[in-house]
């Protein structure tokens, strides 16, 4: 097996939350006889600054089976807004803005999103794995220095 080296920051004293990760989630709409897209997040969050990408299954045309999307936004404590950028590459060139908060554990956010007349709902989760368990299937755990962002 190969190995693979994993950064983190310890949680606790002085460390704020930080949603970085691998995120499964979907939203839905509030209108009904729409579908419930599921999608999957990579997120980046720098001091509460967000970035990353989302992948979803194309609900919208025939021109490619996904979707792709870009995040930007911001998290202040548990409350985050972002918004999903579509890339244009296939069949949808729009932004939709997200409004959540993430739970207390870092591993669940909800919220509603907004476009023109539609909106709707989104919950997506993630699953924080312990140290231990990662060292045991071969992942080099590795701790970096964690830094307060200026106020």
């Amino acid at each position: 097996m190969a190995r693979m080296r994993l950064s983190f920051r310890r949680w606790g004293e002085g460390v704020t939350l930080n949603i970085s990760g691998f995120w499964s989630g979907k939203y839905w709409y509030d209108e009904p006889g729409q579908p419930i897209v599921p999608f999957l997040a990579l997120l980046e969050d720098s001091g509460g600054t967000l970035s990353g990408e989302i992948t979803e299954p194309n609900t919208a045309g025939y021109s490619s089976s996904e979707l792709k999307a870009f995040v930007i936004g911001s998290r202040d404590g548990n409350a985050v807004t972002f918004a999903k950028v579509y890339d244009g590459a296939s069949d949808l060139a729009h932004r939709v803005d997200y409004v959540g908060g993430v739970s207390d554990d870092g591993t669940r956010l909800t919220g509603y999103w907004l476009l023109d007349i539609y909106s709707g709902g989104f919950e997506m989760s993630r699953t924080i794995v312990p140290e231990e368990d990662l060292e045991a299937s071969g992942v080099e755990v590795v701790e970096t220095a964690h830094t307060q962002p200026t106020p």
